[in-house]
């Protein structure tokens, strides 16, 4: 069976090449989003009304949580999880349309 989107090459699909480069380089910044365990834990807290999603992945005492908006829209919004530190400079996002955010919190 042939899916119509894998006819062509990836120089073909320049946007969608640039949104693959952005996840591979999330991977590399952030090794717990292979090899951690996916979930929903319980205390990701989204402080946002404009339509952020959030999912998270656990690994020890780390939470690397993904934040990303699922509509054609920019969003804004901080994120915070119950009984940890945010890793990196601020828990705040500001995505672009269809953006992604990775935030690492740690006990």
């Amino acid at each position: 069976m042939e899916i119509y989107r894998c006819r062509g090459l990836i120089d073909e699909t320049p946007a969608y090449q640039r949104k693959l480069a952005e996840i591979n380089r999330l991977r590399a910044e952030h090794p717990i989003l292979l090899t951690g365990r996916f979930t929903v834990p319980d205390g990701i807290t989204l402080d946002t009304k404009n339509g952020l999603l959030a999912a998270g992945y656990t690994e020890g005492d780390c939470v690397a949580v993904v934040v990303t908006t699922p509509r054609d829209r920019a969003a804004s919004g901080a994120v915070s999880v119950a009984g940890m530190k945010c890793v990196g400079s601020s828990a705040a996002v500001n995505l672009a349309p269809n953006g992604i955010a990775v935030l690492e919190f740690r006990k």
